[in-house]
């Protein structure tokens, strides 16, 4: 009476139909009490070409019902030979959305909701569970294609985005499964959708796990053709969406309890091929395709008189109209009701179905009026206990140095240390030595705020060490910018005073309040650069990528073009202080050796310009990693207030503690009275000598300018005997009466402590009295050498001798 078209390999559909047949046979209220439902097998093999002719015979046997044909490429084939007929077919497998087409296929209908349905549940439950951004694959055949085709178009409703689409031949091999894996990784996605079937979809995850890309922090997910996939561990968290196959109720039940009772007495012919205990959900859904022919046959037969044999000849199969004379919605079949739409589709609720760790296939939720119900925990990929975010989430898989168990982030925090404790030893040892003629020439109270920047910029280092934080950020963006501006504007200050002291002394000179006041003041323009980037777009932890795939944590603004900007400013402002440095240098370069830093801030700065432009070098070098650049800022970081700590004050204090004190051609005063005295008077002797053999030499002194280096000050000649020196000091009270007096030019010289003298060409001095330098050109270097004698015997007599009142030289 019936025949079902099918293959072998479709073993549980073909139990389904016989199976439930068999079940149904055994009801005397079904069609009519002398009616025997008797099935046929008619084996195409799965080939087209033999699947033609089979139908026609089919079509010319006077079959009545088609089951069929098992794959949606068979059933179209099928549909389109027997609607000539007007043979109603039904499938339970066939899901391909083309066979709902009424115009093109008017006799089809199934109970297995098709593509479309099954696709915009996936577009459905993708969103719901905030899955936004995937990969997909699909196999290159009927199937796939057609269910990324309906996916894509649901997918733009919900907001999906494809990172990476992938076309699998059939039958592919592990290289182009790998090339698969590979691109998934460079998109970036971590939710993959297949849609195809499981022999591919088994060599893709094969070498998506040896790829990494099927593990935690992934979710793999296919619709219903993965359902002949033989659930191994090797693909423990992968799932699938599959239409619910089975009702919970006494039709269920029923069909079940029969199923494991006579499976094997019914003339089954896939009870060789299948050994399963209960029906598979293809199985269930032919099963229900019975339920629904049977029932339309029996409501043919009642409206025409219960003639059952009109049925059997095919007499009333003008007066069957598919999906009508089929669709019971309140009739309780092996899978539900079933409601059929015009088109003969069916729509109903999908499982998730997952595999576990164990290999088992569970059903872990329900998907029900767009909304999904959980029954048990889904196993994922890896073993992961949580639910993989949409693509990438940076904020999870963001590297950033620890405090533990993290070489470079416990490097930064004993660089730190060392750091301190190097700062802390510097200040004891400047406390110490602070009256040492050395360390009183920097200036001890500039010194120690310059020390007082280095001690806190040590902490930068900190703010590298951790997950960033607001306050993190906030620090890492102000330390070293406000601390390089405050010690190098310091260092400029304390330098710039010794420039005045020697070159202008009658001009205001800055006391140690006032220079440390003024150097504290060169961060005032990199202040105002911080707080208009704070207030703008401040800096606030963020994961980036730092290269492709790999993210790390750092202080970022929203717009990374401002903060390039702000970064620019601010270094536009330092490099502006260090060339303000290096002119001071220039300008000192000639003050007394004890006083003068000019090689001090010249190999400071030079060692600042190349370490940073290495760094930065380094820094925007793409490909490098995060931590490899992390490292290469904390070391560069460490070496530079290294360095600047140990130029300027550890040094010093070196000498200071073993003793060596350098002081070129220095002369040191004796407290003892009586050999003042006889130093005074040696030294009388030699001035009168020294006078007798230079009288009659004109010299020139000369005052460096800030920007000129010789401009003259004024001319002094030798007359009468009488070398005199032009004012250099502010003039005291005492000073003036002295020159009311007609003393001449009067040099007060109350504690003369260091002279020296430096040759700059042979007609040429430069002579260094403590806190004043003068330049001296003679006509000829007879006159020089002379000179030099001179300005030698009155120098050692003066410092000698402790003077109370101002010495004229005469």
């Amino acid at each position: 009476m019936f025949y079902l078209d099918g293959t072998n390999d479709l073993a549980d559909e073909i139990e389904g139909v016989f199976v439930r047949i068999s079940q149904l046979n055994q009801n005397t209220s079904l069609i009519h009490p002398n009616a025997t439902i008797v099935p046929t097998l008619l084996n195409n093999h799965g080939s087209k070409a033999q699947l033609i002719p089979q139908a026609l015979d089919m079509a010319l046997d006077g079959e009545i019902f088609i089951f069929g044909s098992g794959y949606s490429s068979m059933s179209i084939i099928s549909s389109l030979i027997l609607q000539n007929y007007q043979i109603p077919m039904c499938c339970g497998s066939s899901t391909n959305p083309t066979l709902g087409q009424k115009a093109l296929y008017p006799n089809f209908f199934r109970t297995i909701p098709n593509d479309n349905a099954a696709t915009l549940t996936m577009a459905q439950y993708l969103a719901f569970n905030g899955w936004h951004k995937i990969a997909t694959i699909n196999t290159d055949e009927d199937y796939g294609n057609g269910a990324i085709s309906s996916f894509l178009n649901y997918a733009s409703q919900y907001n999906i985005t494809v990172l990476s689409r992938q076309l699998v031949e059939t039958n592919v091999d592990a290289n182009a499964a790998n090339q698969i894996a590979q691109q998934i990784i460079s998109a970036e996605a971590r939710i993959i959708v297949y849609f195809g079937f499981a022999a591919e979809y088994e060599v893709i995850v094969q070498q998506a796990t040896l790829a990494g890309c099927y593990g935690a922090g992934y979710f793999w997910i296919g619709t219903d053709g993965l359902q002949q996939m033989v659930p191994t561990t090797a693909y423990a968290g992968t799932s699938y969406l599959f239409p619910l196959e089975r009702a919970d109720g006494p039709v269920s039940d029923a069909f079940d309890a029969y199923w494991k009772a006579n499976r094997l007495g019914v003339g089954n012919p896939g009870a060789n091929v299948s050994s399963i205990n209960s029906s598979g959900p293809f199985g269930y859904f032919h099963s229900s395709c019975v339920d629904l022919a049977l029932l339309g046959f029996d409501a043919l037969v009642k409206a025409n008189g219960n003639n059952v044999t009109k049925l059997a000849n095919g007499e009333l199969n003008s007066q069957m109209q598919v999906p009508q004379s089929f669709n019971f919605p309140n009739h309780d079949t092996t899978t539900g009701r079933i409601s059929l739409d015009q088109n003969g589709d069916r729509s109903g609720d999908y499982a998730i179905m997952n595999v576990q760790a164990d290999a088992s296939l569970v059903q872990v939720s329900k998907w029900s009026n767009g909304a999904e119900y959980q029954i048990q925990p889904y196993y994922y990929p890896g073993g992961a206990s949580y639910k993989p975010a949409d693509a990438i989430d940076p904020t999870t898989v963001a590297d950033y140095l620890q405090t533990s168990g993290d070489g470079l982030g416990i490097l930064a925090i004993i660089l730190f240390l060392i750091g301190i404790i190097f700062s802390l030893a510097t200040l004891i040892g400047t406390l110490i030595y602070r009256n040492h003629p050395m360390i009183r020439a920097s200036d001890v109270f500039v010194g120690f705020a310059m020390q007082f920047c280095i001690f806190v910029a040590w902490f930068d280092l900190l703010t590298m060490v951790g997950k960033p934080t607001i306050a993190t950020c906030t620090a890492d963006s102000v330390i070293l910018p406000l601390c390089f501006a405050v010690y190098y504007g310091l260092m400029f200050m304390k330098n710039y005073r010794l420039y005045m002291i020697f070159t202008n002394p009658t001009k205001y000179i800055f006391s140690t309040s006032a220079t440390i006041g003024i150097g504290v003041a060169f961060a005032i323009p990199s202040s105002i650069i911080i707080a208009i980037w704070s207030a703008q777009d401040a800096p606030k932890p963020a994961a980036l990528e730092v290269i492709k795939g790999v993210y790390a944590w750092t202080c970022s603004s929203t717009s990374l073009s401002y903060q390039s900007g702000m970064v620019g400013a601010l270094a536009t402002y330092s490099a502006v202080i260090l060339l303000f440095n290096l002119l001071i240098a220039f300008k000192t370069r000639n003050v007394p050796s004890k006083y003068s830093e000019t090689k001090v801030i010249t190999i400071a700065i030079y060692n600042a310009v190349i370490i940073v432009l290495f760094a930065i070098s380094i820094l925007l070098t793409q490909g490098l990693g995060y931590r490899l650049k992390a490292g290469v800022k904390m070391i560069a970081e460490f070496y530079l207030l290294i360095f600047n700590l140990v130029s300027s004050f550890s040094l010093k204090i070196s000498y200071c503690v073993q003793g060596n004190v350098v002081s070129l051609r220095s002369f040191g005063r004796s407290s003892n009275n009586k050999t003042g005295k006889s130093a005074e008077s040696k030294t009388e002797d030699k001035i009168q000598k020294t006078k007798k053999s230079v009288a009659g030499t004109s010299v020139i002194v000369r005052k460096p300018g800030f920007f000129s280096e010789s401009k003259p000050r004024s001319m002094i000649s030798e007359t009468q005997n009488i070398v005199s020196f032009c004012r250099l000091t502010k003039l005291t009270l005492e000073d003036e009466e002295a020159t009311k007096r007609g003393d001449g030019e009067v040099w007060k010289r109350a504690n003369l402590q260091d002279f020296h003298t430096d040759t700059i060409t042979p007609t040429s001095r430069r002579y260094f009295l403590d806190n004043e330098v003068f330049e001296i050109t003679y006509e000829n270097a007879e006159d020089a050498k002379s000179w030099d004698s001179y300005f030698s015997g009155w120098a050692s007599m003066h410092m000698s001798l402790s003077l109370a009142e101002g010495t004229k030289l005469k």
